[in-house]
């Protein structure tokens, strides 16, 4: 036997790290599903953690963004379900920390008007998420 055919591929060594850390992420998801059940959290972000944990095991993220779509579009948006709702809220006010932490070290005038709009557009869906939650829809 050849010393060649006794060394795994590099191909083959990257892609069973990946597989290997996609299974560590998925065994860390179904801990955080198990507890977060166990102790009342948002059913919504369940059904979320699940199927990124399906996703993860399955090496496709289509799967999890559906599913993240659909609780956002259906639960969220159209039946204005608090639980759904706070998904988008969540997201938004983390993107909103992001732009708002870039727009501080920003020293080009050009990009800093830009990023205060978008600035101003999350303050405002934030604002309306947060009505809709307390007015139940």
């Amino acid at each position: 036997m050849s010393e060649t055919s006794q060394t795994p591929d590099t191909t083959q060594l990257t892609a069973y790290q990946a597989y290997q850390k996609n299974i560590r992420q998925a065994e860390t998801l179904q801990e955080e599903v198990m507890r977060g059940a166990r102790e009342g959290e948002n059913v919504y972000q369940l059904l979320l953690k699940t199927a990124q944990a399906v996703s993860l095991m399955t090496g496709s993220t289509v799967f999890a963004d559906q599913i993240e779509t659909a609780i956002k579009a259906l639960y969220g948006e159209a039946m204005g379900i608090p639980a759904a709702l706070e998904i988008e809220l969540s997201q938004t006010e983390e993107r909103l920390e992001r732009i708002r932490q870039a727009e501080a070290a920003c020293a080009e005038l050009e990009y800093k008007q830009p990023m205060l709009n978008a600035i101003r557009a999350h303050e405002h869906r934030i604002a309306e998420l947060k009505e809709r939650m307390n007015t139940g829809g």
